[in-house]
């Protein structure tokens, strides 16, 4: 789930940048070059004006009139508007009238306009930019792209004037609309190529997660699989321990009671063979006890008839005693009543864990744990024996080389609980289990059925 919406995510901001690098171009290159491009023709046209103002005006001039327009500034005019490739120039007297135009239809107008009185005549540039076909400041429609300039004519903080003064940037306006559209191509072309590399990318990645996902989903089935098998051969296993126990104790055990009885009788019936009768009954007493240790160690009528805690305990005593190890079990008593097939797994296990201890470990000292808290059985195990490396172990399961650690921890998930382990060389080991023994519901699985 996480890994698709990474994906979406992906592509998501890959939308988004293919469509933003066009709106970029649209909403901020383009202005941005136009703006550019107006500041470069409003510093030319403060240039042309500084030079104009030289040929119109001198320190003792109080205005501009028709006779400040002199020869030398109309000799002049040609040579300006072809040194700074001016289209129309226009002088303005303070109070807006044309007093000179390139176009002489246009002198003797009077500018009336807000921009000029009050921005112009404050000694302020004005600039503006009329599109071809549109309306200049002076409401005259242009033929071309221009850039319509305003600069005040002014003899130190007194206004004279002004001039206005055209640039056509037609070339240079479609100049910059051929590079944004060139740009545009390009950026359409790698924004393309880049969103269909992502769409390529991310089907290849959502084809490799599905893949995944059955393959995680089948290796789960094949997980749970495994671990009802496990549970059916723990049960198929102790079930048929339980079958031969009662045979032996049922069936054995009775015929070698009434031997013994026999024995016993012929005994007192035939005096003279009465020593040899001893031996056999001696023999027959061995038989029925360790038929009786064999009933136990198979499947113990303990945790059957009377409860869990008291089948462990008997368990650890047998161990120390065949085994010659201290093991200290320590219970809390709240599963004394606890049987069932819950319990019975969790008898094989201890049984089994132990029986590891006393087979590898080279243990002294044991410790065994039980307690019942919340809803859930809490079992630990200790020993101090020599310790194994955990990852060495589970890499011989890997391989088939050894399954107890591995079929423990398989059954007790298939219960729901959790197994711990913890070990190192020359430090012991120590074992948790946690088991729930309660339904959802809150039913106590104290006395789950027997099997």
């Amino acid at each position: 789930m996480v890994k698709t919406k990474f994906l979406r995510n992906i592509f998501i901001v890959s939308c988004i940048i293919v469509v933003i690098l066009p709106l970029y171009n649209i909403f901020f290159a383009y202005p941005s070059f136009i703006k550019l491009l107006t500041e470069n023709i409003e510093n030319e046209a403060v240039r042309a004006g500084q030079h104009l103002s030289a040929m119109v005006i001198s320190l003792e001039d109080a205005e501009l009139t028709y006779d400040s327009i002199n020869m030398d500034f109309l000799e002049s005019t040609e040579k300006i508007i072809e040194d700074f490739n001016l289209m129309k120039l226009k002088v303005f007297s303070k109070t807006g009238e044309v007093l000179y135009s390139t176009d002489s239809f246009d002198i003797g107008d009077i500018n009336k306009k807000r921009y000029f009185h009050n921005n112009v005549a404050r000694g302020n540039i004005f600039t503006k930019i009329v599109q071809k076909g549109k309306k200049s400041l002076e409401d005259q429609e242009v033929i071309v792209d221009v850039v319509e300039t305003y600069i005040p004519i002014m003899n130190g903080e007194i206004f004279l004037g002004a001039f206005e003064i055209y640039f056509d940037i037609t070339d240079a306006k479609a100049n910059i609309d051929n590079q944004l559209m060139e740009s545009e191509l390009i950026q359409l072309f790698v924004a393309s190529g880049f969103l269909l590399t992502v769409i390529l990318v991310l089907l290849r990645a959502r084809r490799t997660i599905n893949e995944r996902e059955r393959a995680e989903k089948q290796i789960q089935n094949y997980k749970n699989q495994l671990q009802v098998l496990i549970n059916r051969l723990t049960t198929v296993e102790e079930q048929e321990r339980k079958r031969i126990s009662e045979e032996l104790h049922d069936n054995i055990g009775q015929f070698l009671a009434i031997s013994k009885i026999k024995v016993s009788k012929l005994r007192s019936e035939q005096p003279l063979i009465s020593e040899d009768l001893d031996e056999i009954r001696k023999y027959i007493d061995q038989t029925i006890e360790f038929t009786r240790s064999l009933t136990f160690e198979l499947s113990s009528p303990i945790l059957y008839q009377i409860g869990f805690e008291q089948a462990l305990e008997w368990l650890t005593d047998q161990i120390q005693e065949k085994h010659n190890i201290l093991i200290d079990f320590v219970t809390d008593k709240k599963l004394r009543n606890f049987k069932g097939k819950i319990s019975v797994q969790l008898y094989k296990t201890v049984r089994e864990l132990l029986l590891n201890v006393v087979k590898h470990a080279e243990a002294r000292k044991a410790a065994i744990s039980v307690g019942f808290e919340g809803k859930n059985v809490h079992i630990s195990i200790e020993d101090d024996g020599k310790g194994f490396d955990i990852e060495k172990v589970d890499s011989y399961t890997y391989e088939g080389k050894h399954f107890g650690i591995f079929s423990i921890r398989e059954r007790i998930s298939f219960l729901g609980g959790t197994f711990e382990i913890e070990s190192h060389k020359g430090q012991g080991t120590a074992i948790k289990i946690i088991v729930p023994i309660l339904h959802e519901s809150g039913e106590s699985l104290m006395m789950d059925r027997d099997f």
